[in-house]
């Protein structure tokens, strides 16, 4: 996980903006047990690109298993 979260932190440095990068930095964050990083994560990436369903379902499959709703 080290690298790939690293990979995406380098494009998002460049771009901070970049929907892509910050979702799949929340699926690393998620998978390392970072349920903080990871809700943050999947709330950016869905401000950023609000037609993108994926990013939704992500972060409400998340709030969901944590016993949350937004």
């Amino acid at each position: 996980w080290v690298g790939a979260l690293a990979a995406w932190q380098t494009v998002l440095t460049a771009n901070p903006n970049h929907a892509g990068a910050t979702y799949n930095s929340a699926v690393v964050d998620e998978a390392r047990g970072d349920v903080d990083g990871a809700k943050k994560g999947y709330r950016r990436a869905v401000e950023l690109a609000p037609g993108k369903a994926m990013y939704g379902t992500a972060e409400r499959a998340l709030l969901y298993r944590l016993g949350q709703s937004r």
